[in-house]
């Protein structure tokens, strides 16, 4: 089965931004998004490193050039959880990889699909 992984440079190029944050959400008083991460980084708002965000992106969305993919290659998980990627022929993983235009789109894209408010009913 391919596997497709987004590594720790992916997560730390497209840090989801603390403006939006501390800014996007107030639509209504208590937003758990704000609340947990103003809880989590009380005196030093910084920009949050997005792994889990980048995997369900590619996930929805393969097909929108958000991303581009390594060569087919062999993962390894230290004990320590490193991993280590090298490319081989017969390869099922692969590594998310992108340029700094594909980081700002996905930058903007995180920014308004997660503090879009959900329609009034």
């Amino acid at each position: 089965t391919p596997v497709v992984w987004s590594g720790y440079e992916i997560g730390i190029a497209t840090a989801y931004p603390w403006q939006s944050i501390v800014e996007d959400y107030n639509y209504v008083e208590a937003h758990l998004i704000k609340d947990s991460y103003l809880a989590y980084v009380p005196e030093h708002p910084h920009d949050r490193p997005t792994w889990d965000l980048t995997a369900v992106l590619y996930a929805v969305y393969p097909g929108r050039n958000y991303f581009s993919l390594s060569p087919g290659g062999h993962v390894t998980v230290s004990d320590e959880g490193r991993t280590d990627f090298s490319v081989h022929d017969d390869g099922n993983d692969r590594y998310l990889t992108m340029d700094e235009i594909q980081a700002a789109r996905v930058r903007e894209i995180f920014v308004q699909l997660c503090s879009e408010p959900p329609p009034r009913q």
